[in-house]
């Protein structure tokens, strides 16, 4: 049976608690020696340090029970200065075709986001996405920073 196997029986909360067992057992692996990663406080998401930043991957059902993957790495906060400037690069940034998520803000936190449905996923195109995610992120924190001078977005240990 392989990582992300289709069966037609599981149902989609099963299939993403499988996944995310399966994804925490095989990260040792897959991440060089500088990357961590850990479960959240509920153990339901997984929270790699990747570089600069921090990517957390969750796994949810929407109320029509349609499983989806969350890729989240909060990236920079809001400066202090230049707002107007700052949010036309996050547009022009969200305009490249090379984007592998959305960037937006919550509250006052730049975030890089993209949201997966399973239905048709495979494991080349999950570990692709959560990886190209990790990188992308790497460098867009430090791009807004030298920009900007935003401030880095900090785990809370």
């Amino acid at each position: 049976m392989g990582f992300f196997s289709e069966f037609f029986a599981e149902e989609p909360k099963d299939r993403l608690e499988r996944w995310r067992k399966e994804l925490f057992e095989a990260l040792p692996q897959a991440l060089s020696p500088d990357d961590t990663f850990c479960l959240s406080e509920d153990q339901q998401e997984i929270i790699i340090k990747h570089g600069s930043t921090h990517v957390v991957v969750g796994f949810t059902v929407d109320e029509e029970g349609d499983g989806y993957v969350v890729i989240d790495s909060p990236l920079v906060f809001l400066p202090k200065e230049n707002l107007l400037p700052f949010y036309r690069r996050l547009l022009d940034l969200n305009n490249n075709p090379l984007m592998l998520g959305s960037l937006s803000t919550e509250g006052n936190v730049v975030t890089l986001r993209r949201t997966m449905p399973i239905q048709g996923l495979d494991e080349e195109g999950f570990l692709l996405a959560v990886f190209s995610v990790c990188a992308q992120a790497d460098e867009l924190d430090d791009l807004l920073i030298e920009e900007f001078e935003a401030s880095r977005f900090e785990f809370e240990d």
